[in-house]
């Protein structure tokens, strides 16, 4: 009975602390000369336990424009639960960090898309995650909100870190 405790308990661990963040891709498109690096997707906020809460995944990507050398970053949302459309005008993320600031975007530049794991996109400023380490998330789409406790090793920073 021990191993089997011992079993899942191992599991468990792997499969929530077990993600890596690493540079994905890193690419230049010649028809627009836009330099893009982007990490992993890894899973980082919960509003449950592991196996019956709904999740949240994020995804960053760096963007370098060649004219007036501007970088964008653009972080990806993908949520486990359903909550209506990406790319709405209606979306928005809302970042509670522990000191009990806030900062929330609200212009989804994610393509329209109502299926099931659809993928909203905030371009985000760095800047306002410094210093700061996130305690909750509120995510909405076009059909509703839920929030969501950040439960990820994984802070923001290391998604900037990363793809500097």
């Amino acid at each position: 009975m021990k191993k089997y405790i011992f079993l899942i308990i191992s599991l468990i661990t792997q499969i929530s602390f077990g993600q890596d963040l690493i540079k994905r891709v890193d690419s230049i498109d010649e028809f627009t000369g836009v330099r893009e690096i982007e990490t992993n997707a890894i899973w980082v906020a919960s509003r449950g336990n592991l196996l019956n809460g709904g999740n949240l995944r994020f995804e960053m990507g760096r963007y370098f424009l060649k004219i007036d050398s501007l970088e964008t970053y653009a972080l990806r949302v993908v949520s486990s639960d359903i909550l209506g459309c990406a790319g709405s005008d209606r979306n928005y993320i809302h970042f509670l960090f522990e000191d009990g600031t806030s900062v929330k975007y609200d212009n989804d530049k994610g393509r329209l898309s109502c299926k099931d794991y659809s993928e909203s996109v905030y371009i985000i400023n760095e800047n306002d995650f410094a210093d700061k380490k996130i305690d909750k998330v509120r995510y909405c789409q076009s059909e509703g909100c839920q929030d969501y406790k950040w439960t990820s090793l994984v802070s923001l920073d290391a998604f900037f870190n990363i793809l500097n």
